[in-house]
């Protein structure tokens, strides 16, 4: 079984040319709410993948992504 919370983010995507510097700034802010976690940010398709390094309390995390400015949904 795999720990992966999977991010949707909103209105990012209709930012036309600024769209790169809009989600280089959430996956940013992502890497910075979990800056006392061991976790990769990947980005696909729209989407952003926290994974972890090591086990983690996915709870914890998605407590901590609750509070980033942008996020739409967590599954």
């Amino acid at each position: 079984m795999y720990n992966v919370a999977l991010i949707r983010y909103g209105e990012i995507v209709l930012k036309g040319n600024n769209r790169s510097k809009f989600e280089k700034k959430l996956v940013d802010n992502i890497k910075y709410a979990l800056r006392d976690e061991d976790v990769q940010v990947t980005f696909s398709q729209a989407r952003l993948y926290v994974e972890p390094k090591d086990a983690m309390d996915l709870d914890r995390v998605i407590n901590k992504l609750k509070k980033v400015f942008g996020i739409v949904s967590i599954s």
